[in-house]
């Protein structure tokens, strides 16, 4: 009875979140980790000996999308779940980049990140629109685009840049 509203649970899509494979993929990844644990620094803990090992962020979305461990999940091409991985993992990056300033890899192997925060992060990528993130990223961009803008104004010039170039003075021999 449990895993039966379980399964139902993943499926079940709330308005304005990701689309339906994006965020069902995302949700079942983190369940995973919570059932088979997680890692760093690897897709899976290949001394385990199971089928299910404790994975990485991405290799728990690999399992889901594949269903079973593979070596360097965003390299099966010709796998019918690589299209399912590739647009989990991309909307994910996006909520990362978004939220945190980071992607996926980066995000898992933070030292001091917990299971529980990886966990989170799943599920809260989940319920986001592509659309919302996409219009964040839009923003932060355009935010960098005006601090750079302000960061030229600020930076050094004339005698005090390095740039500087010599100017012929008004009325004398230029040195």
């Amino acid at each position: 009875m449990q895993n039966a509203r379980e399964a139902q649970a993943l499926e079940e899509a709330t308005p304005g979140e990701a689309p339906g494979t994006v965020a069902r993929v995302l949700r079942s990844a983190a369940q995973y980790l919570e059932r088979h644990g997680w890692i760093q620094g690897a897709y899976y803990d290949a001394t385990s000996g199971s089928f299910t090992p404790p994975a990485c962020l991405v290799g728990a979305i690999g399992m889901v999308c594949y269903g079973g461990p593979v070596d360097a999940p965003a390299q099966h091409f010709d796998d019918p779940g690589f299209l399912d991985f590739e647009e989990a993992v991309l909307h994910l990056d996006r909520y990362l980049l978004a939220e945190d300033g980071s992607e996926s890899y980066e995000f898992n192997d933070a030292r001091g990140r917990r299971v529980e925060d990886v966990c989170r992060v799943l599920r809260d990528a989940a319920s986001r629109s592509a659309d919302e993130l996409i219009d964040a990223l839009r923003a932060i961009d355009a935010k960098n685009a005006d601090m750079a803008a302000i960061a030229a104004l600020l930076t050094p010039c004339g005698i005090w840049g390095e740039t500087a170039t010599a100017v012929p003075s008004q009325g004398g021999d230029v040195e």
